[in-house]
Parts: C-alpha cells; structure tokens; sequence
C-alpha cells in the first residue's frame, strides 16, 4: 500500500490566505510578497501565476502580467492542456495591445496554436481579436478580410449569430470600415438569398458614400434579381437627384421605363420622362411622355407637356423637335393651323430640319397652297428628303422608335 502524501507546509494556506486579504484590501506588496513566496514554494501551481499577473496588471506592469502569462501557457501545454495554453496565449496578446492594436506575432502566435490543436472555439476568439484590431487600425480591406474569416470559423462552431451581432455593430458605425462591413453583410444576405437585407445593408451605404458606383450597381443586381422595384426606383430617383449630364438622363429614363413597366405608375413615369427630356435626352423622351399621356385620354396633360417641353428644350434642333412633334399632336386632333404655326416656329429654330420641312409641306398641300408645298419639298429633296408619297423616318406621332429612352441618345435629322 503506497503511503500517503506529505502534507503540506502549513505556510502554504497561511499565504494563500494572505494573498486573497492584501488584494481584496489593494495592498498591493503585501500581496507580491506573498505571491512571490507561494511560487518559491510551489514553482508550477498555475493559481500563483494567474495571481502574479492579475497583480501585475493591477500595478500596470504590463510587461510583467504578460511574463505571468506565458509562464502559465508554457505550463498548460507542458501538461498537455492546450485549449487553456490557447486561452492564455490570446489573453498575452489581448493585454499586450495598447490600444494600437495587438502584436502582430502575439496575435500571429495565438493564431497558430489554434489552428494547430483544431480548437475552432480558440481560433473564433482570436479571429474576433483580429477583427477588433483592423476595426482600429482604420483600414477597410484588412478589416473586410479579418471580417471574412471571422464569420467562416462562426459558421463552423455554430456562432454565426454572435459573429453578425459583432460585424452588424461595425457596420453602423461610421468610416470606411463601417462602409465595408456593411458590404460585407449585404453580400452576405444577397449570397443566402435575403434580398430584403441585403438591400438594406446596399442602401446605407449608397447614402453613406454615394460617389461609388460599385455600391450603387450592387444594389441595382440584387433589386432586378428579386423583383424590389420600389427599392429600385428610389435608388433610380437618388442617382438622377445626385447626377448630371448623361449619367442623369439614363437614371430618369430607366426610372421611368420602370414606373410604367413594373409599378404602374403612368402619370409618374410621363413625369419622369418629362424630366428626362428637359434634363438633355430631349425629344425622343418627350415622345414617350406624350404617348402616357395619349394613352391615359388625357389630352390637357398632352397639351401642358407639350409647353413645358417647348420652354426647356435649347434654342435651334431641340426646340424645332418638340414643335415638330406638337405639330404632329395637333395635326391628329385635327388643327392644321395650330400645326402649321407649330411648324413655321420649328423651321425659325432650324431651317433645314427635314421632318419640319417634310411636315409642313403636306399641310400646305392640303390647305391648297401649293407653291408653298412645292418650294418646301424641293428644299427637302435638295437635303436628302425622298419623294412624297413614299414612307418617312417620323411620320407618326411616335415615330419608329417608341421605347427611344432606352438608349443614351435619340436619332435626329439632318441639318446644317
């Protein structure tokens, strides 16, 4: 029968004891003098340790608490306890970081002896660690990876909740890591088929940094893909409030191909085409607005759009393009005079405009003036016109390209 084991010395308790009274007291040598005591009696007893750096850390010896530590990791690998030796390692790093983030070999290391030991709980712990660091170091794409790799080893430990609690956090924040966190999670939502996150996360950041184009078609692709057509037209709406030029023209047209299309929304998208053709898409946007209002029965509307367009369309080609196309409106509601004066108008802004020149002639033929008629026509064919009597581009109300604003620009006649 193997004999009992030795007692201990009685000082030992006295001492622990003591240690437990000095820091509950904050007397801090009392306590170092104790601590210091158990560990010359008791080198490996991993309480000591953790008491040597908890004082440590009281005192702000850093370096010391951080010595205290890996001694205490040094002991929980050599007795094979590596999850601990995992917790400590990450614990030196932790309390390394002086608030300019960690080391990068103490984070380096922990991340290793993670890895290692297949510890996916200690691997999540200092992937989080990682992702405070690039939070703070202010930098978008080390903070998107550090993120990234964050939420792959949640997936695994079933953690994905708390790791979209933390980058969901960052993302409202503010900054340019806020901004890549919250793409992060709107790819996220778009990849698991959330569309209604992801526009979500897409939107915030498109007012938060609305000069990125990137940002703004992502969000375009995921409200074509899931059909979120009021997400769309408000971003549609945003891009024609914030541009100009080209870039303006193609958001007020899409919007409204999009009002009319998918919402039916009529009078919106007249409005939008309106909008659209005073914004430099011209005539052929007015043409589409002028159809809406046609086919609403809703001939004022026609009439008030037709003025407007007449006011904001440029001196020369533009203008003679909404008087040609007033004059065709008239001609239709039967007021050739209304249509002729519409048309003498367009050929003062451009005198060679052919579908002015064209029109106007047959109203002088059908009115009986035909010398007028003749001279016109003869102007025409001089600039290419073909013959009367044979089909002509623009002898509709339409025209032959109804859905005109679907392009960046629209055909026009020639002219000098």
């Amino acid at each position: 029968m193997a004999p009992p084991p030795a007692p201990r010395p009685p000082s030992i308790d006295l001492l622990r004891r003591r240690l437990r009274e000095s820091r509950r007291a904050q007397e801090w040598d009392l306590a170092e003098q104790a601590c210091d005591r158990l560990l010359d009696l008791l080198p490996d007893d991993r309480r000591a340790w953790a008491a040597r750096a908890w004082l440590a850390r009281a005192r702000g010896d850093l370096d010391g608490a951080a010595a205290a530590l890996a001694a205490l990791a040094q002991r929980a690998e050599a007795r094979g306890f590596l999850r601990d030796r995992n917790r400590l390692t990450l614990r030196r790093a932790i309390l390394e970081d002086q608030g300019e983030g960690p080391p990068a070999a103490a984070l380096e290391a922990a991340l290793q002896q993670a890895a290692a030991s297949d510890d996916a709980r200690g691997l999540l712990l200092v992937r989080q660690r990682i992702v405070e660091a690039a939070v703070r170091s202010g930098e978008p794409a080390a903070a998107s990876a550090a993120m990234t790799d964050y939420l792959a080893v949640a997936a695994t430990v079933e953690a994905e909740d708390q790791a979209l609690q933390l980058v969901s956090g960052i993302a409202s924040g503010a900054g340019p890591v806020a901004c890549a966190a919250a793409r992060l999670l709107a790819a996220r939502a778009a990849a698991n088929h959330e569309p209604e996150i992801a526009v979500s996360w897409l939107r915030e950041v498109t007012r938060r940094d609305p000069g990125d184009a990137a940002d703004a078609e992502a969000l375009e692709a995921v409200c074509l893909t899931h059909a979120r057509w009021t997400d769309l037209a408000d971003l549609y709406r945003r891009d024609a409030a914030m541009a100009a030029g080209p870039q303006q023209t193609r958001a007020l047209a899409r919007l409204a191909e999009l009002l009319e299309d998918e919402l039916g929304r009529a009078e919106e998208a007249a409005e939008a085409y309106a909008a659209a053709g005073a914004a430099g898409l011209g005539v052929a946007a007015w043409r589409e607005a002028l159809r809406i209002h046609e086919e609403r029965g809703d001939p004022a509307a026609v009439e008030r759009m037709l003025d407007e367009a007449a006011v904001a369309a440029r001196p020369g080609v533009a203008r003679a393009e909404v008087r040609v196309l007033s004059a065709r409106w008239r001609r239709k509601q039967k007021n050739l005079q209304a249509a002729a004066d519409d048309l003498d108008r367009a050929l003062l802004d451009a005198p060679n405009l052919l579908s002015a020149l064209c029109d106007r002639a047959e109203i002088a033929a059908v009115v009986g003036d035909a010398n007028l008629a003749r001279d016109l026509r003869t102007k025409a064919a001089a600039l290419g016109a073909p013959p009367p009597g044979l089909a002509r581009s623009g002898a509709t109300v339409h025209g032959t390209d109804s859905r005109v604003p679907r392009r960046a620009d629209a055909p026009g006649d020639p002219q000098e």
